[in-house]
């Protein structure tokens, strides 16, 4: 990443990154301000980096390019983006209220652009961090509306929920990488994904799509599987297939996020 966008690009990530994670309910106004001052500009070089990949034959100066985007359907989010921030951010400077409001507003649009980044090239800016969602709505959303759940019932380890508390917390000394590591809980991806550790066992990745995405590692569990396939649309079956419910209407006795087993099939 070598090139004066490239490193426009890291720096206004940066930036915001560290704006967020200094968030709290004495200065979200002014946090909120700050990072809008950045929005603009990491969506502008991105914007200019994808264009000029997939349109080499049309040059467009940075400051205009995101526009063009409105016409090109896999990016056309940054189109909309580049749009609303030329009617809130150009030309005056939001109040701090009025900052909060937009932040809440764009910020599903910082997280498009970070991912975008990341499936696209074999680089990716720096994710936002854990919790940085919830510390915003925890500054910006009333107290009435806040009702947090603090006990963790899905398991006894008590390593695991020290680690779920850590990253609730995130205080400035937290230690959430090395107790990830320390007890295993991440894992390079390699072979040892075919060897079955234990019977309710599950694989977390980071996002869906990509490589080490979250449907390419089913396909190749799946691949592991020697029972025969049965296609249904788009979709392919075997028995001894973990099953994971999560759209479950059809059936009054299931729920969501039930877990099971293909057996058979009629």
């Amino acid at each position: 990443m070598g090139s004066l966008t490239d490193r426009e690009i890291i720096k206004a990530s940066d930036a915001i990154d560290k704006a967020l994670a200094s968030i709290n309910k004495n200065n979200r106004g002014e946090v909120s301000v700050r990072i809008l001052s950045l929005v603009r500009n990491l969506n502008d070089n991105i914007a200019e980096k994808i264009w000029c990949d997939i349109h080499p034959e049309k040059p467009c100066s940075v400051n205009k390019v995101g526009k063009e985007f409105i016409n090109e359907p896999s990016y056309r989010f940054i189109g909309r983006f580049y749009n609303y921030l030329g009617k809130s951010v150009s030309h005056f400077t939001p109040t701090e209220d009025g900052a909060e409001r937009l932040m809440l507003k764009y910020y599903q649009y910082v997280l498009q652009l970070k991912e975008v980044m990341k499936s696209r090239y074999t680089y990716q800016i720096e994710a936002i961090g854990f919790g940085n969602w919830f510390n915003i709505c925890r500054a910006v959303i009333p107290e009435r509306c806040i009702s947090e759940l603090k006990t963790a019932y899905r398991t006894s380890d008590l390593e695991l929920k020290k680690l779920w508390d850590d990253v609730r917390k995130m205080n400035e000394d937290n230690v959430v990488l090395e107790e990830t590591v320390r007890n295993d809980y991440s894992h390079v991806i390699d072979e040892d994904i075919f060897q079955k550790r234990a019977e309710d066992e599950i694989i977390l990745c980071l996002n869906y799509n990509g490589l080490y995405g979250l449907n390419n590692i089913n396909k190749l569990l799946q691949l592991n599987n020697p029972n025969p396939t049965v296609t249904l649309g788009i979709w392919q079956f075997k028995i001894g297939d973990p099953i994971l419910f999560n759209d479950s209407g059809r059936f009054e006795l299931l729920y969501n996020n039930l877990k099971g087993n293909h057996s058979r099939y009629s």
